[in-house]
C-alpha cells in the first residue's frame, strides 16, 4: 500500500539507520555540568558524527569546543522543546540522542542507544537515567564516584523501563516512561512526527507529548537498560522547582499537568471528562456509511455520545452540524490523531457503545466487524495504532468478526421520536 490514507500520517517505512550519532544537549546555565558532559562525549566507545549544545538562553553563551555547534535562542521562558528541535533540525546523524547538559554518559551509552535504534528503526529508545552529586573540582574521570555517590532511582520508572525491553511490549500508557534526557531515536522519524512540541513554555511534558505521539503513530518505544547516563542532583520530582520564582510549587505542579493532560488523550494522563477547543483531540472518533439517512444518522450518534460521551463524530451531514454540538466536526484530521476509530455502516443505536472498544483491544485485530443476527456488518472498530504499524510494513494487518454486543442493535424503521423516548426496540 502506497500514498496517504485517512488515518496515517503516511505510507513510509522506518528507514534502515547507520550508527551515525548526532547528540544534541540541552543547556541552560549549567556549564560546569555541560563542560562535563561534553568531556563524557569525547570518552564515548562510539563516536557521534556531530555534537550540538543548544541553550535556551543562558545569560552567558556557554563555552564549546570549536568541533561543537552552538545553537543560541534568546531568554523567554523554558523553551526546551523549541531548543531540541533547532537542534533536530540542524542534525546530520541517522540517529539524534538527546541529552540535558546535567546528565553525562557512560562510555558505552551512544553505541547502546544507536544500536537499539539500528535494530529497530522505528524505536523511540530511552536510556537509564541515574542519580548522583558531583564533586566541584572535577577528577580526571568525569564520571569518578558517580557510583560511590549514587541516589535513589524512582521505582515507578523502574518498573515502567522494565515493562518496554522487549520489542512489541508497551501500551497505550508506556510514553510516562520516556524522558528526554536520555532520548534517541531515528533522524528522519523525529521529523516525521513533528519534533517535540514547541507550544510547551513551562517545564516538563514535552517528552511525554513527543512518546504519546510517536506511539500513535505506528512506532515503538524502548528502554535501553545499558545505555547509562548520571543525572547531577536527584529526580525532579524530589527537589524544589526554582526555575519560576513567581509560581508556588503546587502551581508549578498543576500547570505541568494541565500541560500534558490538555494534549494527551490516553490514560494516565488525559482528562477523564473535560473537552474543548483547548483539549487533546477526541481518542475515539466515529465515522460512518454514506449510505445512512439523516433518521438514521442521528440516532446512531445520539446513542454513540450517550455511551462515549468523549467521541468525536466526523461528518459533512449538515442535520448534525447545524446542531452545534462542538464533539461534530468536518475536520479529517481527527482521525490522524485518533486512537480508535468506529464505523457505522447502517444505523446503530443501544447502550453499550462501551463494549465495542473493550471488545476491539481484546480481540487484537486491526479492524473488528461486529455483526447482527443476520450476520451482517452493523459497526466496524479499528485499533488505528495497529491499522497504521500494518500499512508502514511493520506487521500483518489482521481482520476479524464478532456478534454484536447485547444492548446494540440497529435503527431500522425506528423515529428519531422513538428513540428519545425510549420506546424504540
Amino acid at each position: 500500500m502506497t500514498g496517504p490514507c485517512a488515518v496515517c500520517l503516511d505510507h513510509d517505512p522506518p528507514p534502515p539507520v547507520a550508527p551515525h550519532v548526532t547528540v544534541a544537549v540541552l543547556h541552560y546555565e549549567q556549564h560546569a555540568d555541560l563542560a562535563r558532559t561534553l568531556r563524557c562525549l569525547r570518552r564515548q566507545s562510539l563516536a557521534p558524527v556531530q555534537v550540538i549544545v543548544s541553550d535556551d538562553g543562558s545569560a552567558v553563551a556557554p563555552r564549546v569546543p570549536d568541533d561543537v555547534l552552538l545553537l543560541r535562542q534568546p531568554d523567554r521562558g523554558f523553551r526546551a522543546a523549541l531548543a531540541r528541535n533547532r537542534a533536530l533540525a540542524a542534525a546530520t546523524g541517522d540517529v539524534v540522542a538527546f541529552l540535558d547538559a546535567d546528565t553525562s554518559p557512560e562510555p558505552g551509552y551512544l553505541a547502546a542507544l544507536a544500536d537499539a535504534v539500528r535494530r529497530e528503526p522505528d524505536a523511540l529508545a530511552v536510556g537509564r537515567r541515574r542519580y548522583t552529586t558531583f564533586p566541584d573540582d572535577a577528577p580526571d574521570d568525569p564520571l569518578a564516584g558517580a557510583v560511590e555517590r549514587s541516589l535513589d532511582e524512582p521505582a515507578w520508572l523502574a518498573d515502567g523501563w522494565a515493562a518496554i525491553q522487549e520489542p512489541g511490549a508497551g501500551d497505550d500508557g508506556s510514553f510516562r516512561f520516556v524522558i528526554a534526557a536520555t532520548l534517541a531515536g531515528s533522524t528522519a522519524w523525529l521529523r516525521r512526527v513533528g519534533g517535540f512540541d514547541e507550544t510547551f513554555s513551562a517545564y516538563g511534558g514535552e517528552d511525554w507529548d513527543l512518546a504519546h505521539r510517536w506511539w500513535l503513530l505506528g512506532g515503538g518505544l524502548r528502554h535501553v537498560a545499558d545505555a547509562v547516563a548520571w543525572h547531577h542532583g536527584p529526580h525532579a520530582g524530589e527537589e524544589p522547582r526554582t526555575w519560576d520564582d513567581r509560581l508556588e510549587a503546587t502551581d508549578r505542579a498543576l500547570g505541568e499537568t494541565l500541560g500534558i493532560a490538555a494534549r494527551i488523550h490516553a490514560a494516565p494522563a488525559a482528562f477523564r471528562g473535560l473537552r474543548g477547543a483547548r483539549t487533546a483531540p477526541p481518542r475515539v472518533v466515529l465515522t460512518h456509511d454514506d449510505a445512512l439517512s439523516d433518521r438514521e444518522l442521528v440516532v446512531t450518534v445520539d446513542a454513540a455520545l450517550a455511551g462515549l460521551p468523549l467521541l468525536g463524530v466526523l461528518t459533512d451531514r449538515r442535520v448534525l452540524l447545524d446542531l452545534g454540538d462542538p464533539r461534530v466536526r468536518t475536520d479529517p484530521a481527527l482521525l490522524t490523531s485518533a486512537a480508535v476509530q468506529v464505523h457505522a455502516h447502517r444505523g446503530t443505536m443501544g447502550e453499550a457503545w462501551p463494549a465495542l472498544l473493550d471488545g476491539t483491544v481484546r480481540s487484537g485485530a486491526d479492524t473488528l466487524r461486529w455483526l447482527d443476527a443476520d450476520g451482517q456488518s452493523l459497526v466496524s472498530t479499528s485499533d488505528l495504532r495497529r491499522v497504521r504499524r500494518s500499512h508502514l510494513g511493520l506487521r500483518t494487518a489482521v481482520e476479524a468478526t464478532s456478534p454484536l454486543p447485547p444492548g446494540l442493535g440497529a435503527v431500522g424503521e425506528a423515529s428519531l421520536a422513538a428513540w428519545l423516548g425510549g420506546w424504540a426496540r
